[in-house]
């Protein structure tokens, strides 16, 4: 800027005044539209960007208005901030170009070629067409996550089941993010027939290249159709438990009990074997083992075991509680417990309930909880002292050899005589 300015003066010094008259004059106007552009610039990112403490941005205002969670929010406002810059730029450059001795009738054609029809060979693009239909795609997506909402809250109010909701919203956005692709390459003036063709030709590459991802979504519209499993089922898949949180193209996301999140592949759960506790509806019986002395009456025991599940608030009366005598163990006699629950996630709490509560009941009964003790039978005790004596007799620092030390250092005139 400051050499522009040095020009310019150095110019009109050596006699270069209408040089530096329109050098100066371009300058200026230049540099008011630029500014004016920066400071648009400014503005759209004030708009969309969140200020710290102040305004209400639009990332907000889609909160407030549609329910948006953040990620969505701030990817909207980016998408917003680019549009918006790329408008700003679109209208700002006329401007410049005028400046700069282009005629109107110019850019004026220039822009209509750019926006309404610039061929190239057989091929013939138009901006325009391909920027609505860019605008539409995103308007169809957007329409298509307000029906989803609209279908959440549907589904909440009638209390439709969490999992059928689950598959509809979903079949729903794949149907929408499908129309709005057709619609927004049809309409930006691309032959929808040709893309087929080249999707024929393509369909073998593809098929080889991304079958376990076609695999994983074929599995994923079976499970949101079939339901083996749905959002909020508490399922077992190898050796971890969890909750269904969300079944998606390739995968399905699962809660573990440490908040962990699990990725398991879509085709995993179809061809797999999976434990599904809660696939017809959440009721549940668990057992609760124990274990005591061969002293004690096992009919007691019953009875203080049906006692403790009865009391429990939490265990269900129908089906009634049931325990029996499971087997005999080496130190002890076996016992198990068997009680419903009304929901399968409460189980680690009521079994513990009932184990705090079985141990003090047995307890003020007098009745003992063994544990394990091994006895070990020595058949001939006189022969292994034999042994353990001759092996400690042949060792250097065994009893004999202490003693025979010891006796030396008590005499010392056997000492002398023997050096």
């Amino acid at each position: 800027m400051w050499i522009i300015a040095l020009g310019i003066v150095v110019a009109a010094l050596l006699g270069y005044v209408a040089l530096a008259r329109f050098a100066a004059q371009q300058f200026v106007l230049t540099g008011i539209v630029v500014l004016l552009g920066w400071l648009g610039y400014l503005a759209i990112r004030a708009i969309t960007r969140e200020p710290p403490q102040r305004g209400l941005p639009v990332s907000d205002l889609l909160e407030q208005k549609f329910g948006l969670d953040a990620p969505r929010r701030h990817q909207l406002a980016r998408l917003t901030e680019i549009a918006l810059t790329f408008a700003l730029v679109i209208c700002a450059l006329p401007f410049l170009m005028l400046q700069w001795g282009f005629s109107g009738a110019d850019i004026r054609d220039s822009f209509k070629s750019l926006f309404f029809g610039l061929e190239i060979g057989q091929f013939k693009i138009s901006l325009a067409r391909i920027l609505l239909g860019i605008v539409l795609f995103i308007a169809l997506l957007f329409a298509t996550r307000l029906f989803q909402r609209w279908l959440r809250e549907r589904s909440v109010q009638s209390r439709l089941d969490p999992g059928i909701a689950n598959s509809v919203d979903t079949v729903v956005g794949y149907v929408g993010i499908a129309l709005a692709a057709l619609l927004s390459v049809s309409y930006a003036g691309l032959d929808i027939t040709n893309l087929a063709i080249v999707a024929g030709a393509l369909s073998v590459g593809i098929g080889f290249g991304l079958q376990s991802i076609v695999n994983n979504f074929v599995s994923g519209l079976i499970l949101l159709v079939e339901r083996p499993i749905k959002v909020g089922d508490r399922i077992v898949v190898g050796d971890q438990m969890g909750l269904v949180r969300r079944i998606s193209v390739r995968a399905t996301e699962i809660e573990t009990f440490d908040r962990a999140s699990l990725l398991v592949p879509n085709s995993e759960l179809i061809t797999g074997r999976v434990l599904n506790w809660t696939h017809r509806d959440s009721l549940a019986a668990f057992n609760v083992k124990v274990g005591v002395t061969y002293n004690s009456d096992p009919e007691q025991v019953i009875a203080i075991l049906l006692k403790c599940a009865e009391e429990h608030p939490q265990v269900l009366r129908t089906p009634s509680p049931t325990a029996v005598l499971e087997g005999f163990g080496d130190s002890a006699l076996l016992f198990n417990l068997r009680i419903s629950l009304p929901d399968v996630s409460i189980h680690v709490n009521v079994q513990s309930d009932l184990r705090i509560a079985i141990f003090k009941a047995l307890g003020a009964a007098g009745i003992e909880i063994p544990f394990n003790q091994v006895d070990v039978n020595l058949r001939d005790l006189e022969a292994i002292k034999a042994y353990l004596s001759a092996t400690l007799e042949q060792r250097p620092n065994g009893p004999a050899s202490e003693e025979r030390a010891h006796s030396g250092a008590s005499n010392p005139h056997l000492s002398g005589k023997d050096s």
